[in-house]
């Protein structure tokens, strides 16, 4: 049996798709066990011949060719497809643990839970992600209360169960290409009855500088307008307890700072800015937590909030030079 499928999108990836597969593939497991489906977005390098090369060896991984949508589509496709127990997903330029992959297939045919979450690495900086102060490693959450204990940005490097994942349609936003992982974990945790933390180091996350840290511009404050929308259409069109809104307005919440901090980057002018945030103000039913001085702030006033902002990010910027 399947125990799990890997999904991975593909799309000017050259570089280093070689070692994402070669990390998964050079782990002492049965190929019976995980397959991998390997999403060829309309990609123009030479990604898929050597995608290709793998396929000729390993039966379990399958091509799926589409044109090119974006990373939510692709992802969704390889949801569709997929026929493991859990679905995972691994972006390409990243790579998963040494022998994790053997951990993670001997853990799941005891596995009933909704979702399974995984450390993670950056290997870049040197450091391993460990859970927020209070997590009980293999004890069984609400995913909403898993949620608040859990703010990670990346949906990869965690286990979905499949059936879980179908029950509820849970799907990547498609048409946004940022903040699609944050949307999704949100939208997984509302749902999720059962979540555990594991002490298993899976995920590789390495830091490139073509990545979208790197390159602020207006069509990020305007893609994540396009998270905070989706977000209130979804709020709309499906009735949600009192906890599972208080989900999406944390995500909405953390949309609106990280426009905001775009918007210092790039000198985008405040009047605009304001004018497209204003329609999402204010944001009500929030999470508990450490930001409440800065959601007060910003339900009382926007440009409070903005200005308070804009002198946290020169500090920070002063402090890095």
């Amino acid at each position: 049996m399947v125990q799990l499928s890997i999904i991975i999108p593909i799309y000017n990836v050259e570089k280093y798709i070689n070692e994402c597969l070669k990390s998964i593939y050079d782990q002492k497991v049965c190929d019976d066990d995980f397959e991998i489906i390997a999403v060829n977005d309309g990609t123009p390098d030479q990604s898929m011949m050597i995608v290709e090369k793998y396929a000729l060896e390993h039966d379990n991984l399958r091509i799926i060719n589409k044109v090119n949508e974006g990373v939510s589509s692709a992802r969704n496709v390889g949801i569709v497809k997929a026929i493991g127990n859990y679905i995972t997903f691994v972006d390409p330029d990243d790579y998963i643990e040494k022998h994790s992959l053997k951990d993670v297939l001997e853990l799941l045919p005891n596995c009933m839970d909704d979702i399974i979450i995984l450390k993670w690495r950056y290997p870049d900086l040197g450091t391993v992600t460990i859970y927020n102060k209070g997590i009980i490693i293999n004890k069984e959450y609400i995913g909403i209360d898993a949620y608040s204990a859990f703010l990670k940005g990346s949906s990869c490097g965690t286990l979905y169960k499949r059936k879980f994942i179908c029950k509820y349609y849970l799907r990547y936003p498609e048409g946004i290409k940022i903040a699609e992982d944050s949307i999704f974990i949100a939208l997984c945790m509302m749902y999720a009855r059962s979540v555990v933390f594991k002490d298993i180091i899976m995920y590789n996350y390495l830091i490139h500088n073509e990545s979208a840290s790197h390159s602020y511009s207006k069509s990020f404050i305007m893609a994540y307008l396009l998270g905070l929308n989706y977000l209130c259409k979804y709020d709309a069109d499906h009735v949600l307890t009192k906890k599972q809104k208080m989900v999406l307005n944390h995500v909405k919440y953390r949309l609106i700072m990280a426009a905001t901090n775009a918007s210092f980057v790039i000198k985008y002018p405040f009047e605009e800015l304001h004018e497209n945030i204003k329609p999402y103000l204010p944001i009500r039913n929030m999470m508990k937590g450490k930001c409440k001085i800065w959601i007060w702030l910003l339900n009382s006033s926007y440009l409070c909030f903005y200005l308070k902002m804009k002198i946290a990010y020169y500090r920070a910027s002063k402090k890095s030079l």
